[in-house]
């Protein structure tokens, strides 16, 4: 007697549910994705700018000598930055394509933040004594603290010079709080 072979494979039927449930839960988790890339950007941008303070207060203690730390361009979009001695010679920059649409914004409408030989921020002067350079991505949302789903952060930047990355969703108390 001879074995009936088993249907190996799906059928069109269940191949076509498959792809609609698949089709359904990327149509849920689109947003979600979104927000996150998003609120991935803005972090890698905070991070640069951070990064790029830090170089600068450094530079200006390694070299005994004032250092500018200057958005690039002045208006903040892409996060790009300059670091550049007193005679404008270029230390370092990092290119404002890299972050998108994320906006950089200083408070005050500065563009430049500049360490004197022992690390403290000479330029723009006090008040504030504690200046915020605000990273956000309104091309996408909001801020969670407008309202939005977007997670900015801030870098803050006392007159002593210690810069850090802060966020400003955070209650008071909370170590990465602003």
């Amino acid at each position: 007697m001879l074995k009936r072979a088993l249907p190996r494979g799906f059928t069109l039927i269940e191949l076509m549910i498959a792809l609609a449930v698949l089709a359904f839960v990327l149509l849920i988790a689109y947003p979600t994705f979104v927000t996150l890339l998003a609120n991935l950007r803005v972090r890698s941008v905070a991070d640069g700018v951070l990064s790029g303070l830090q170089q600068a207060r450094s530079e200006a203690l390694k070299r005994n000598m004032a250092v500018t730390f200057s958005l690039d361009p002045a208006s903040g979009v892409g996060g790009g930055w300059q670091l550049r001695l007193p005679d404008n010679t270029v230390l370092q920059s990092k290119a404002s394509a890299e972050g998108g649409l994320v906006e950089v914004m200083m408070a005050g409408g500065n563009a430049d933040i500049v360490f004197d030989n022992l690390g403290r921020r000479l330029l723009p002067v006090a008040p504030p004594a504690v200046l915020d350079v605000d990273v956000s991505n309104p091309g996408v949302d909001a801020c969670e603290t407008a309202g939005g789903s977007v997670r900015c952060l801030r870098v803050t930047v006392p007159v002593g010079g210690g810069v850090r990355l802060c966020d400003p969703r955070r209650p008071a108390g909370d170590p990465q709080a602003c």
